[in-house]
């Protein structure tokens, strides 16, 4: 049986599921470290054991600057690649996101890199890439479905700030 398509449902269906149940610290108000999100900057690890995620990584040279933006009550942390922010137009932004998780996890990470639709409150996918604890990769470049942001969620803390950004012509 090819566990491919479960294996990407599954990590869709659990990033549904975490932003959806989740409770947010808003990235203006304390978090763990109790620092203000924008403090925390790290910069991303490329896996070794995916070629094409340490390209991606590694884009035009670089590292990726991860800024937390969000955390929630289970555990998990929110980052955006901001210098890596794209806007096609004043409705559409394409962005780098990182989600990552709690031991209890089945993964160690996500990384995407997402369509936000300003107009209609939604996203999806365009790659995604997880990491598990053993540090395997799995890399994803089927498009996902459209997913509506709902309210006090880490995914409007974003869409607020890049779809302003969006339409204030950036």
């Amino acid at each position: 049986m090819d566990r491919k398509p479960l294996l990407m449902l599954s990590l869709i269906c659990c990033l549904a599921l975490l932003t959806v149940a989740c409770s947010l610290v808003r990235s203006g108000k304390a978090n763990k470290e109790n620092k203000p999100a924008a403090a925390q900057t790290e910069p991303a690890k490329p896996s070794a054991t995916n070629p094409a995620a340490t390209e991606e990584a590694g884009k035009e040279g670089r590292e990726r600057k991860w800024e937390n933006y969000a955390s929630d009550s289970n555990g998990v942390d929110y980052y955006v690649e901001k210098e890596g922010i794209t806007y096609p137009s004043k409705t559409l932004v394409h962005v780098w996101r990182r989600r990552t998780f709690p031991v209890h996890s089945p993964q160690k990470e996500i990384i995407a890199f997402d369509e936000i639709d300003c107009d209609e409150a939604r996203y999806r996918s365009l790659k995604v890439e997880g990491v598990f604890w053993d540090g395997k990769t799995k890399m994803f470049n089927v498009v996902s479905p459209w997913t509506r942001i709902y309210a006090d969620s880490p995914d409007e803390v974003l869409y607020i700030d890049v779809c302003k950004a969006a339409r204030d012509g950036r």
